[in-house]
């Protein structure tokens, strides 16, 4: 399923200047238990705030590098998909 998710996100990358941002934090829904994937961040994160301008719930907030707001985040692949220097990878989400 991963792969099938990648493939889709990789799709997006054609889109992202044709449709911009458009997504509203919804910040009394949290994501539960049924979050398959999730996202972590390398050391090798630069802060550039891509990951955070195309995150559709905006759960990504940069500071000294990019922090993911779990109870919220989705598991959508998005971010990985999007890092220049690939420092987010996907793992599967703990039972």
């Amino acid at each position: 399923m991963l792969n099938v998710q990648k493939k889709l996100m990789k799709g997006l990358l054609f889109m992202r200047d044709k449709a911009g941002v458009y997504a509203i934090k919804i910040s009394d829904t949290k994501t539960g238990t049924w979050r398959l994937t999730r996202p972590i961040i390398s050391e090798k994160c630069i802060a550039c705030g891509i990951c955070s301008k195309y995150c559709p719930g905006q759960y990504i907030e940069i500071k000294d590098i990019a922090t993911i707001d779990y109870d919220y985040c989705k598991g959508c692949g998005i971010c990985e998909v999007l890092c220049p220097v690939h420092a987010i990878s996907m793992i599967e989400e703990a039972e």
